[in-house]
């Protein structure tokens, strides 16, 4: 006699008989490709919460705080997509595989924090450009971060006369050094001179940045977790935070060193059609003889 199909989902499930966890019984295994795409959307949030922070730490609580708690709304507005969107665990993937999709997830709002610096600096030419994009990210993520330790101290339950100085401490970490590594990523990318070997530059330049972005964010990630476990601020042990920053950083290093190799070309093409500069100053090298000289050996007297 069969068994009824309701009577068969009251059945007990063995566990270790299926090999399977409760969280496979209730959810589909994460793929990477599919979480490496979701990576794009949690990084604008991550971008949106960044400014929004930032503009928070700006309208200190006090007065009116439309400034203010215009930004917090900001800020949960970005939360409410991360819940969409969160970042892989342990649970989902490795070490490599959760560190490239948070390295594609980090460099949205890591080029995000500079852009208003290099648009304004641009009308200084490329000196200014390099300048304002080195200022602003340092500007925008430093104010960013002491929002943040603010905010984790205060569930933390811990006083804001305690946290108040190492969050100013966490905020020059993240800023300075933030900045300092703009600076070496547009002296590895050369702004402002022409590329004369564009797939060696790409290789190249996306493996000198992503080793500067790595180093520079696993110092970053360590010292910001000692300065709030010294506090009682829960946090990775600094050796742990600095291991998980390695892998993030290196991808998104890469896609900012290939990316702006990438976009520099374009420029590079483009300018001597735009300003009349001869190709070879641009490092362009012709594929066929001038139109000119065609007609010239055409015309000659046979």
């Amino acid at each position: 006699m069969p068994i009824d199909l309701l009577e068969r989902q009251k059945e007990p499930v063995d566990l270790l008989a299926t090999k399977r966890t409760p969280r496979d019984l209730l959810a589909e295994p994460k793929s990477f490709f599919r979480e490496t795409a979701k990576a794009i959307p949690g990084g604008v949030a991550d971008a949106i919460e960044m400014y929004s922070r930032a503009t928070r730490t700006l309208d200190p609580e006090g007065g009116k705080d439309y400034v203010r708690n215009l930004a917090t709304k900001g800020v949960g507005l970005a939360e409410k997509i991360q819940e969409k969107f969160p970042q892989p665990t342990q649970e989902d993937f490795g070490l490599v595989k959760r560190g490239v999709v948070g390295g594609v997830r980090s460099s949205i709002p890591s080029v995000a924090a500079g852009l208003p610096g290099a648009v304004i600096g641009a009308l200084g030419g490329v000196p200014g450009a390099i300048g304002g994009y080195a200022a602003s990210g340092a500007t925008v993520t430093g104010l960013a971060e002491y929002d943040s330790f603010m905010e984790e101290a205060e569930r933390a339950g811990i006083p804001k006369e305690i946290s108040r100085s190492n969050a100013i401490k966490s905020a020059f970490v993240e800023g300075g050094i933030e900045g300092a590594t703009n600076l070496i990523d547009a002296m590895f990318l050369k702004l402002g001179k022409p590329i004369t070997a564009p797939v060696r530059h790409f290789i190249t330049n996306a493996l000198n940045i992503g080793g500067v972005e790595s180093g520079t964010e696993a110092v970053q990630a360590g010292l910001e977790s000692k300065l709030r476990r010294d506090i009682g601020i829960p946090a990775l042990p600094p050796m742990e935070a600095a291991k998980e920053a390695v892998i993030p950083a290196l991808t998104m290093g890469g896609i900012i060193g290939a990316g702006g190799t990438l976009a520099k070309t374009r420029y590079n093409i483009r300018q001597p059609l735009k300003e009349e500069i001869p190709a070879e100053e641009a490092g362009i090298k012709p594929t066929r003889p001038p139109r000119d000289l065609l007609i010239g050996k055409i015309e000659q007297p046979l």
